[in-house]
Order: structure tokens, then C-alpha cells, then sequence
């Protein structure tokens, strides 16, 4: 624990010296910080108190006027305490929890304002004084049962002054190996490895010294010195010790020791946690930001392995276009009766030996029929072929790029390089930041009121159920880089082919399966082929006073496609 009890003591004491007596004038957060700011006595004198309750840097501190966020990124707090003056500030339970009496001057009644600075339980809470029922708290759920504070129970280790001869005689006994340094930081609550030290350099005791070897003599002097602690305590300062012109730790410091090298001394309490608490917010925000990277590259790495493999599967179906217009070609030059089965066995025409091939056949089909359908899938295997390979290449160099992205990530350490990685990332379509966060989960609640489909390689489709669903998917649902489908010469659903960056490029075949669906959510549907147009979002329009569903549009392209409805 960086911030212990007797670290909180000291705080508490600089807080009683600088707050008792003045009024609580105004209390705003920052947006997306986990931070309260308190101002507090008349405008000449005023004193800003923070509390910030993020993990590890949760913390109450004193800053000024620099560290003040601007006017317009503050947002107003609720408050019942405003203009409450404070009468009382001490530590509760020689725990993390800082407690102040305030009084409502107007109706004379007082009440306790709780800061509560371990990450388990981090909350404000404000409680009638003598009820402890619960007034306003800034979580509602923690430590309020019914309206009642419930404060959490003393730490399980005896405060310093609550050392007996006792305690100590029946730790040596039971733990023989136990050596008084482990017991000064391991047994006895508040005191830090730094600060064990110190004790230990007034007793004059070794720090390899076992508990058990002590004599009388000894462990008085201990008791003694542990009973005085905290008042001795009081007459140190906080220090931090930097590593690489980094704050590295805090801890307390005798005046006269010089045992460490690389502090700096504060005599402000307030002051040193302040500078501490940077750091550790700035040290979870790389070690956050790193894990935000490497759980984004994993996620697309692994979607680009799913690409690939899909890729790969429908690359082999269209490596089988001539196949298929083989197919056609011998049905058609072998006439007979299909309907009704399922294969057909007819000569080879195309080999020079006296060959027979097995072809598959759609029993509902006549053979004319099976012959379209073997040249449709030519066709479109043909126009695919291409198309898949390109994207084939298109998704291998990605893949590369985020390999190489992941390796930069792995050898990176500061929150420069991390910002450089970062930027990478933004500039391939990953790592949306907050704005386009929001905005992407505010779309996701939206989403829900249409049909939708998820396509062969991740990508979203959206069809409009009714006339005025058709109208919020399209002006309002859709950004203006997303395809627009709609049949030609028929009605129909407004379709939307949701674009996962705007320099992003459909595979055709997810372009054909975009018209199927406009094909088939329109009153063409039983239609062997359906002319489909389509166009970016950004260049429909409705026009003025049409009715729901209706929309003008330009730079179209179309496509002859026969109605199916998605698989997913």
C-alpha cells in the first residue's frame, strides 16, 4: 500500500491545520476522470481539494490554482454540504478514512463527511451525524445498506500504540523465524518497509534480528518507541524516492537520516501524495493503454486469421468455374429428362478419350434450368476469382502490418512510444477514440430497432422492417460512408451495408450478398433476378415532404442478382 495509515495520520493533521473553520463552497468533476474537486473558504484564501479514487492512486490532496481544471471542462456536482462550514477532521479508526464534521449554520445540525481512500471501498459519503444515516454518497451501492453507512471494519493488524508485550511474546512463539523487520511492516498496521527501517534504526536492533533473540530490555524499547510512533511521526517529513528522474515510492523521513540517495523532501503531506498519485495514474494509464493495444491487435489478428481461412474456403469454390460451365455446356449438348434427380451421367465430350463425368443436378430443375444455373455460377465465380484475390493479398499484408505493429508493442516502454503505436493503430481503422466510441455505442443501442445480418467475414447488415424504419435507418442510423441498396423498379426494404472505415473496400461477393438481401425484403422476391442499384448513404436524399420510405439518390451502381435471404 503506498498510502497506509500512518501516511493518512499526517495528511489528516495538514487538513485539520488548513480546512477547520471554513465553508465548502463548490464541488465539480471532470468529465471521463474519476476526480471530485473541492473548493473551499472565501475567495482570498481559497483552498482546492481534490479526491481522486481511480485504483491504486486513490488519494486526497491539496492543489493549486495550475493544476485546476479549466472552467469549461468542469461539470457541476449536486450537492446537499454546499456552504457547509467545517468544524472537525480526523482519521477513523487509524484507517484510510479521513472524516469531517460539518455544520449547516442555518439549521444548526450537524453532519459527517466521509473520504474513503482505500480502491476497495473509494466513496464520499455524506451522514447525519448522529444516525449515520446516509445523505448523499457518490457510488450509491458501496458501504450504504438501506440508507445506513456501514463503515468497514478496523484493519486486522494492531495499531503502533496498540503494541503490548503480550502481542509480541506471542508472535515470537508462534512464528520463531519471524524477524523484527517482517514484524514492523508485516504485523503492525500503518508502517511500510521504508519506515520499519527507521524504527528499527532507533532501537538500534538489526534488521535481521529475530523477534525471539530480543531481551526485556529490547522489546520495551521497541514498545516504547512504537508507542511514541505516531508522534514522532509528526515530526518527519514525506519524501519520494526517484528512479530515472521518476517517482519510483513514498515514504517518511527522519530529518537527520540520509540513508537513501535520489529524494526529494516535502514538507506538505498533501503535496508529496500529490506528486505520488500522478504517477500512478500515469503509470495505470500505460500499463491500460497497453493492454487496450495488445487485446485490439490480438482481436483483429485472430479476425484476420478467420478472413484468411474464409478467403481461402470460397477461393476454392471459384476455382471451379470452369468446372461449372463445363457442366452447362454437356447438359445441354446431352438433352434428356432431369427433373427429378439429383446427378446425370452423360459422355465427355470435351476429353479425347471416351470419357463419362457424373454431374450434380437440383432435382426441382429441368435440365435447361440446372444449365442456367451452372452458367450463372461461372459467371459469378469468374467475377469472384478475382476479387477474392485481391482481398486474399489485401488481408495478408494487414495481418503483416499488425505482426509488425504487435512486435513494436512488445519492445515498447514509455507512454511516448505507446502513443506512437497508438497512432498506428488509428491510422488502420483501430483504436476509435472516445467521441467515436460513444457515438459507435450510441448506433449499437439504435441498432437493435432493424433486422440484421452478420456477413461472411464479420460485416454488418441492416434492413428497415417498415416504411419508417427505412427512414431512421437511412438519414439516421447510417454514416455517409455506408452502402445504400434498395431494388430499382420495385418496393422494398432499405438495405444498409455498414462500412468498418471509410477507406475500407467490399469484396464483391459481400456486395452481392448486400443486393440479394434487397432483393429478397422487397415485393419482388419471387423473382428469378432482381435489378438492385446501390450507393453510398451520402448521396441519398429524401426530398422535402415525401412520405416515410421515400428517398432520391445519385452516383448509383446496379446489379442483376436473383433474391436470397441472409444466412446469419
Amino acid at each position: 500500500m503506498w498510502l497506509n495509515s500512518l501516511h493518512i495520520h499526517l495528511l489528516v493533521n495538514e487538513l485539520r491545520e488548513s480546512l477547520v473553520g471554513k465553508l465548502i463552497n463548490d464541488i465539480f468533476s471532470v468529465s471521463e476522470t474519476a476526480r471530485l474537486y473541492l473548493s473551499i473558504g472565501r475567495p482570498s484564501e481559497r483552498l482546492w481539494l481534490m479526491y481522486a479514487w481511480q485504483g491504486k492512486a486513490c488519494r486526497l490532496n491539496f492543489i493549486n490554482n495550475i493544476n485546476l481544471p479549466s472552467k469549461a471542462e468542469r461539470n457541476s456536482v449536486p450537492i446537499p454540504f454546499r456552504k457547509f462550514k467545517i468544524t472537525e477532521c480526523e482519521q477513523v479508526n487509524f484507517d484510510r478514512i479521513v472524516r469531517m464534521k460539518l455544520l449547516d449554520e442555518e439549521r444548526d445540525i450537524e453532519y459527517f463527511l466521509y473520504f474513503f481512500l482505500a480502491p476497495s471501498f473509494s466513496n464520499l459519503i455524506l451522514t447525519d451525524s448522529q444516525s449515520s444515516e446516509v445523505e448523499w454518497s457518490l457510488f450509491k451501492s458501496r458501504l450504504v445498506n438501506e440508507g445506513i453507512l456501514e463503515l468497514p471494519s478496523p484493519p486486522p493488524l494492531p495499531a503502533p500504540d496498540e503494541i503490548s508485550t503480550e502481542y509480541l511474546r506471542e508472535l515470537s512463539l508462534s512464528k520463531p523465524e519471524l524477524t523484527v523487520f517482517k514484524l514492523l511492516h508485516s504485523n503492525i498496521r500503518g508502517i511500510d518497509k521504508p519506515t520499519a527501517g527507521l524504527i528499527l534504526e532507533k532501537c538500534e536492533v538489526e534488521n535481521d534480528r529475530k523477534l525471539k533473540s530480543l531481551s526485556g530490555l529490547g522489546l520495551d524499547k521497541l514498545i516504547t518507541t512504537l508507542s511514541g510512533l505516531i508522534r514522532i511521526a509528526e515530526t518527519w517529513y514525506f519524501a519520494i524516492e526517484f528512479d530515472n528522474n521518476e517517482p519510483s515510492r513514498m515514504l517518511l523521513m527522519d530529518p537527520d537520516n540520509k540513508r537513501y540517495s535520489n529524494l526529494r523532501i516535502y514538507e506538505s503531506p498533501s503535496e508529496a501524495i500529490a506528486t505520488m498519485g500522478r504517477q500512478l495514474e500515469d503509470e495505470a494509464a500505460i500499463r491500460g493503454l497497453r493492454n487496450s493495444l495488445n487485446s485490439t491487435l490480438e482481436r483483429e489478428l485472430s479476425r484476420s486469421d478467420k478472413l484468411l481461412s474464409e478467403l481461402s474456403s470460397t477461393l476454392e469454390d471459384y476455382e471451379n468455374a470452369d468446372l461449372y460451365k463445363k457442366y452447362g455446356d454437356l447438359l445441354l449438348a446431352n438433352p434428356q429428362k432431369t427433373k427429378g434427380k439429383d446427378q446425370v451421367v452423360v459422355k465427355d465430350i470435351f476429353e479425347e478419350e471416351d470419357k463419362e463425368i457424373t454431374i450434380p443436378l437440383d432435382s426441382a430443375k429441368t435440365l435447361s434450368e440446372n444449365a442456367a444455373s451452372y452458367y450463372k455460377k461461372h459467371k459469378k465465380a469468374k467475377r469472384g476469382l478475382k476479387v477474392t484475390l485481391k482481398r486474399l493479398t489485401e488481408i495478408s499484408d494487414r495481418k503483416n502490418q499488425l505482426k509488425a505493429i504487435q512486435r513494436d508493442l512488445a519492445n515498447s516502454e514509455s507512454a511516448d512510444e505507446l502513443g506512437i503505436i497508438r497512432s498506428k493503430c488509428k491510422k488502420i481503422g483501430l483504436m476509435p477514440d472516445e467521441k467515436t466510441r460513444r457515438k459507435s455505442a450510441k448506433s449499437e443501442d439504435r441498432s437493435k430497432k432493424f433486422w440484421q445480418f452478420l456477413l461472411s467475414n464479420d460485416l454488418r447488415l441492416y434492413v428497415g422492417r417498415n416504411s419508417k424504419e427505412n427512414d431512421e435507418l437511412t438519414f439516421g442510423f447510417a454514416n455517409k460512408y455506408d452502402l445504400w441498396f434498395h431494388t430499382e423498379q420495385s418496393e422494398g426494404s432499405h438495405v444498409v451495408l455498414k462500412r468498418p472505415h471509410r477507406n475500407y473496400e467490399f469484396p464483391q461477393y459481400i456486395i452481392e450478398q448486400a443486393a440479394a438481401a434487397a432483393a429478397y425484403y422487397s415485393k419482388a422476391r419471387n423473382s428469378s433476378a432482381v435489378s438492385v442499384i446501390y450507393t453510398e448513404v451520402r448521396y441519398v436524399r429524401k426530398p422535402k415532404g415525401a412520405p416515410p420510405g421515400k428517398a432520391i439518390y445519385s452516383n448509383v451502381k446496379s446489379l442483376l442478382i436473383e433474391p436470397e435471404k441472409p444466412k446469419s
